[in-house]
């Protein structure tokens, strides 16, 4: 009698168990990935939670997720260049950066959002030396059209098309 009662409840544990595992696969959040939000005087982003912020300076925060560097938001509250995206393209990121592929541009009314694949062409130096090329970066740049400019970097290698839009779309620039 004993052993059938001990039997019974092994069997039922079991079952608990088999239950709360696949209750927890189904609930993204209990796993970690419920958003936070982040949010400075110029900016707010929902982030997932897993993410390690890390401040490197005034205008500059650097997120992490397991060690690799998964994001970065740049901000310039004084830009002068912030009238068109070819100005601030070329502005930002120099003679060897460019634009590379359809940029989409879209109005939010007192913002715009300049989504684009940054490519860098090598000096005959880099070549030279054969230096491993800085590989293209997704950036979506955000201003006010006056001189706030806000460029959110995101490693599109180790986010999803999907994880890519949804931040972007909820970095919220804070109009002064």
């Amino acid at each position: 009698m004993k052993k059938k009662s001990l039997c019974l409840l092994v069997f039922v544990l079991v079952i608990v168990i088999i239950v709360f595992i696949s209750i927890e696969r189904k609930n993204p959040d209990s796993q970690g990935s419920k958003n936070i939000e982040y949010k400075t005087d110029y900016y707010s982003i929902q982030i997932p939670s897993t993410w390690q912020i890390i401040k490197e300076a005034d205008y500059l925060t650097t997120f992490y997720y397991n060690n690799n560097k998964i994001a970065s938001i740049e901000t310039n509250p004084e830009c002068q260049y912030c009238s068109s995206s070819s100005s601030i393209i070329t502005n930002l990121f120099g003679l060897h950066g460019s634009s590379k592929g359809d940029v989409v541009e879209t109005d939010k009314g007192n913002y715009q959002i300049v989504k684009t694949i940054i490519t860098y062409k090598q000096s005959a130096a880099e070549q030279e030396r054969s230096e491993t090329k800085v590989p293209d970066e997704l950036h979506y740049l955000f201003t006010d059209k006056k001189s706030l400019l806000i460029d959110l970097y995101l490693n599109d290698s180790q986010l999803s098309d999907d994880e890519q839009n949804e931040i972007a779309q909820s970095l919220s620039p804070i109009i002064q």
